[in-house]
């Protein structure tokens, strides 16, 4: 039930983003020129604020590579530690109790 509501909510969500997307796709679409270093080209704004954010995710993205691989590396060092740490409990609870004369 919960996540049934959940995915009605998400798509109503994707729709109401999409429909203003499309709303401010139409309401900018005056030309711009972009100058860049090897030439020039004129796009509608919309598109190149797009491109723009694109661009943005994509270098967010491998930004944060570095720091998801570094945590993966520790966080399998941990697994190793505590399945040690498992093991050697195990083996002191099947190891026999020697009592002291």
């Amino acid at each position: 039930m919960r996540q049934s509501l959940r995915h009605i909510l998400s798509a109503c969500l994707f729709i109401i983003i999409l429909i203003a997307g499309i709303v401010f796709f139409v309401q900018n679409s005056q030309e711009l020129e972009f100058n860049y270093v090897i030439g020039t080209v004129t796009l509608p704004l919309s598109l190149l604020i797009l491109l723009c954010l694109c661009a943005g995710a994509m270098l967010g993205i491998l930004a944060m590579i570095p720091l998801v691989l570094r945590q993966r590396r520790r966080m399998a060092g941990l697994v190793k530690q505590a399945q040690m740490a498992e093991r050697e409990i195990n083996n002191l609870r099947v190891m026999p109790i020697k009592d002291r004369p």
